[in-house]
């Protein structure tokens, strides 16, 4: 993926530069699979597919998400954060809900996510989502966690949201 044309499509989206950008990739399970939601062991590899997420903070506690894989957009506000539509939004609210609940004060921003990353095709597009969204809504946050609460936070999030 072209981080100029994703540059390209946030600025046309929300009317402004994004701030930063941020990676995800997708990941095949080697040994494992559907064993992991079940507290199972899984052998993952990541792959060459990602989710990108740019993003640029907002002077509110409003979070607007957008997909190049979706053509609804979606918007919540962090103090009120609650399942809606669209939902593969969910998986956003979920994560944000996840941040929120963990007191990293995150701000309002705005969000592109652009993946290639093919949806129900096995690779993991949900958990590449969840990660690429905390990776920004968390670069708004007062507080930054390690990667273990990170991958903690997005499966607490698929399990409560979507």
């Amino acid at each position: 993926m072209d981080i100029q044309e994703c540059n390209e499509q946030f600025a046309a989206r929300f009317g402004r530069p994004a701030d930063a950008a941020f990676r995800a990739p997708g990941r095949v399970n080697l040994i494992g699979e559907h064993t992991d939601y079940n507290d199972g062991y899984v052998l993952p590899v990541a792959i060459e597919r990602e989710t990108l997420s740019l993003v640029a903070p907002r002077n509110d506690k409003i979070v607007r998400v957008a997909s190049n894989q979706q053509e609804e957009s979606a918007e919540f506000r962090l103090d009120a954060i609650a399942p809606g539509t669209p939902p593969w939004a969910n998986y956003c609210r979920g994560v944000a809900a996840g941040i929120v609940e963990r007191g990293l004060a995150p701000g309002g921003c705005d969000v592109l996510l652009a993946s290639s990353v093919p949806l129900g095709g096995g690779l993991s597009s949900s958990a590449s989502l969840e990660v690429a969204t905390a990776l920004a809504i968390l670069s708004t946050a007062e507080k930054r966690i390690g990667g273990m609460e990170l991958a903690l936070l997005c499966q607490a999030a698929e399990h409560e949201y979507a």
